[in-house]
């Protein structure tokens, strides 16, 4: 696929883009122009999608002074997190933020946007706190208020007040479940969309996700039908001590949702304590810990020695603001000791944080050994790569549910945009029929590379010495998921296999298609000298498997492997 060129090909909101060869992941990271200037699209936190640059360019010639630029947030209080996030590392810097409130549909309620208007030199530290924050807007939220803010449609006009904090409530939908699925699409849904969803039904369609993630989070429906899956969102599971869909909450994306459960858990600490993160977590995790709190005490190789040693600092008196993990992590695919951890959370009175997107709530129950559990939804749960979005689900039996829940709903605001959920419910309602068949190809796949002499080693919790720790949370029938990694040889073995593989590359994972990247280059490029040290190697290969028939997919792995001995 010709680089730059967005994955899915020719879709408008693709999630991830072209990568074609080991030289252009090489190309992207410093920034040389044969790959930047073909760069059609972006993984939406680190490349500001076209309508966003759009939709800012439309601003600044509104409201822009000389040398400004903008970015534009959901609401008034992300856009002071940013302007603050700045202002912590550039005390001099002036900066403006003004409020909007953005035509909507007919019977629509104004949408409101917080602009952050800066000096364009402070650009790059603006663009860290969407990057690293996930707080964004996305492509179709950008396009919307473009539309309705252009000549051809409204003028938006500032508000003069901040709005009202109850306009980033959840919505309250009208109706029922069963409108949700049979009313008429109105005509800006039928334009757009082609679905039997009105864009006022939004609200419902949140609903459904929530209920969706809420009927299974913590249960053992691994083989659950696609009929079944899209049931999960009519009514709630009757299921004893089944959690609640209000226990779930969504954001615009994964990473908004661990920023979110790390302010969350800072506003009820009493004291400034740092994280901890146990485990190589993927990057900007790490990020969110040591830039927007106390800092972390990172323990990157996430095994048992390390949770010795945490053990003793807990003995010793040191205390922390919670523990932060991945399962399993990223890239290496290594558990870490859920059960072993939660015994010392209840010792010494820590939350747990476990981000869960890799393993996926159909695989594995982890949620009976955490406080808070985080998602990227943009990936498996999607599937299509076309969308972005996350949650936060707090475990309604642990020790800390109803002070988390009471602060949580006190501070929380809705800002996932209705045309992002409308089409998040329908890609996800086949989300376990296809973690199924992910979890086959994978395990066939890697099964298949560990016999070959150029391979030594795969990254898979199937394979791992950590397999026992995952095994402790994989539910009844799940299966080892769809994400693994392969280490080559020699780095050169490694690049020959990449450039030749016939499948997409690019960033991102959780995709209905197979995807491969050279992942510590784009995720580490800058520090790979620190991430060798906990056995991330620069020429590691990422790959995440999708729907393809097996024997496709082992057909041109094979191929690329000839290619090392040609």
């Amino acid at each position: 696929m010709q680089l730059g060129k967005p994955i899915p090909p020719s879709e408008r909101h693709a999630v991830s883009v072209s990568l074609p060869t080991w030289e252009s992941n090489i190309g992207y990271e410093e920034g040389v122009d044969w790959v930047v200037n073909s760069m059609e699209t972006g993984y939406p936190r680190f490349r500001l999608h076209d309508d966003v640059v759009r939709l800012n360019d439309l601003l600044i010639r509104k409201y822009g002074k000389p040398n400004e630029k903008c970015l534009v947030f959901r609401s008034y209080n992300i856009g002071c997190q940013c302007r603050d996030f700045i202002a912590k590392r550039a005390p001099d810097a002036t900066m403006r933020t003004i409020q909007l409130s953005v035509p909507s549909i007919e019977g629509a309620d104004p949408e409101n946007i917080c602009i952050v208007l800066f000096d364009q030199e402070l650009f790059p530290l603006a663009k860290q706190y969407w990057q690293h924050s996930g707080n964004i807007i996305s492509s179709r939220f950008a396009e919307f208020c473009y539309r309705m803010m252009s000549e051809k449609y409204r003028q938006a006009s500032a508000a003069p007040i901040r709005p009202p904090h109850r306009q980033y409530a959840r919505e309250k939908p009208t109706g029922t479940i069963d409108q949700f699925e049979s009313d008429e699409m109105g005509e800006f849904m039928q334009e757009r969309f082609g679905r039997t969803l009105s864009i006022n039904q939004a609200g419902l369609a949140k609903m459904a996700l929530r209920r969706r993630i809420a009927g299974t989070a913590d249960d053992d429906k691994a083989n659950a039908s696609e009929e079944e899956s899209i049931q999960t969102h009519a009514k709630p599971s009757t299921r004893k001590d089944d959690m609640s869909e209000n226990d779930v909450f969504l954001y615009p994306s994964g990473m908004s949702s661990i920023y979110n459960a790390h302010q969350l858990l800072m506003k009820i600490c009493k004291q400034p304590l740092k994280s901890v993160c146990f485990g190589f977590a993927y990057a900007d995790t790490p990020k969110v810990l040591e830039k927007f709190g106390p800092g972390m005490l990172f323990y990157g190789n996430g095994e048992d020695e390390d949770l010795d040693n945490l053990q003793l600092r807990l003995a010793s008196g040191e205390r922390f603001l919670a523990l932060f993990c991945e399962f399993p992590s990223n890239p290496l695919l290594k558990c870490g000791n859920l059960k072993r951890i939660r015994e010392l959370a209840d010792t010494y009175k820590f939350p747990v944080v476990v981000d869960e997107t890799i393993g996926n709530y159909v695989n594995v129950n982890v949620l009976q050994y955490a406080d808070i559990v985080c998602s990227s939804l943009t990936k498996l749960f999607s599937g299509d790569s076309n969308v972005m979005a996350g949650c936060l689900i707090i475990n309604n039996t642990g020790r800390m549910y109803k002070e988390l829940l009471k602060m949580q709903n006190s501070i929380y605001e809705d800002t996932f945009w209705l045309e992002d959920a409308i089409i998040l419910e329908r890609n996800s309602r086949s989300f376990a029929t296809r973690a199924q068949i992910i979890d086959k190809n994978a395990l066939k796949l890697c099964t298949f590379l560990k016999e070959n002499n150029h391979v030594q080693t795969v990254y898979y919790p199937y394979f791992n010495p950590t397999r026992k720790y995952y095994d402790l949370c994989r539910t009844a029938n799940g299966g080892y998921g769809g994400l693994f990694s392969v280490l080559f040889d020699t780095e050169e073995n490694a690049k020959k296999f990449f450039d030749a593989l016939d499948t997409y590359k690019g960033p991102s994972l959780g995709t209905n298609f197979t995807l491969t990247c050279p992942y510590v280059i784009l995720a580490h490029y800058g520090e790979l000298e620190w991430a060798a040290q906990f056995g991330i190697q620069r020429h590691l290969i990422r790959v995440s498997v999708g729907l393809e028939d097996s024997e496709e997919l082992i057909s041109k792995f094979k191929a690329a492997l000839q290619s090392l001995d040609s």
